[in-house]
């Protein structure tokens, strides 16, 4: 009876560790790759490609494809902000760059969908500022 009863606990402990160890491993890799996009991308001098460098520098971030999907940089929420060369007062060229990785858990019945997501998936998104390193403004600044 012990036995059964610890084998039992150990199993769902197993499954449990399984999850958040997927999970863990899934943020880690879309942080990253979410990081080194935004780095990416504001060394472009213009927004198409800043996108371009965005997207093969998070693309470049591979995984598994199956458990662990690959960060992908959100089209829509990316901002490529350079003011035409005349940033306002206090504000300085950015650009923002939004990658989300998808990560499907072995035992999602083991807990209710308002932790994971249908079909036991976690969507994480992750969202990273920087300034633009080459703009009008600087270039423009630092020849005088």
């Amino acid at each position: 009876m012990e036995i059964a009863t610890f084998s039992a606990l150990f199993v769902m402990l197993v499954i449990v560790g399984t999850d958040v160890c997927l999970a863990s491993i899934a943020s880690t890799v879309n942080d990253a790759a979410c990081k080194e996009a935004a780095h990416a991308a504001a060394t472009a001098d213009n927004a198409e490609r800043a996108l371009k460098l965005a997207q093969q520098s998070a693309g470049s971030h591979q995984s598994d494809g199956f458990m662990i999907g690959a960060p992908r940089v959100t089209v829509s929420q990316f901002i490529y902000e350079d003011y035409r060369g005349r940033p306002p007062i206090n504000a300085s060229p950015y650009v923002a760059v939004t990658t989300t990785s998808e990560v499907r858990v072995p035992a999602p019945s083991l807990f209710s969908e308002s932790i994971w997501g249908p079909e036991g998936t976690i969507i994480f998104k992750q969202r990273c500022v920087v300034p633009i390193e080459k703009s009008k403004v600087a270039s423009r600044n630092s020849a005088s």
